[in-house]
């Protein structure tokens, strides 16, 4: 795929994933993921052996698609303050909900 097709998939300029190609801008979460649904590829692909030592760590589970789509949802709200009602807000159902069965 070509900087000019993803960027169209994603949103940005061509010149922004050039940028996030070259290491120039850092990239938001919910961006990553929309960068792997793009490329249809777990976001676990970009992250797959940093921080890497002689300990072994366990595997990395994929995420469900919905996980995914909720942090990319949550980052692109731009209002700090209804980003943590948001988390506050899971979180109260999370303890308020009966665990999967």
């Amino acid at each position: 795929m070509s900087q000019e097709e993803l960027a169209r998939k994603i949103d940005v300029t061509f010149q922004q994933v050039q940028k996030y190609e070259s290491g120039t801008n850092r990239i938001a979460v919910g961006r990553m993921v929309q960068i792997a649904e793009a490329l249809k590829v777990d976001p676990v692909y970009f992250i797959k052996g940093l921080g890497s030592s002689s300990t072994p760590r366990p595997e990395t589970p994929a995420w469900p698609k919905d996980c995914l789509e909720l942090v990319a949802a949550y980052s692109g709200i731009q209002n700090r303050k209804v980003q943590k009602q948001l988390l506050e807000w899971a979180k109260t159902l999370a303890e308020a909900l009966p665990a999967r069965e």
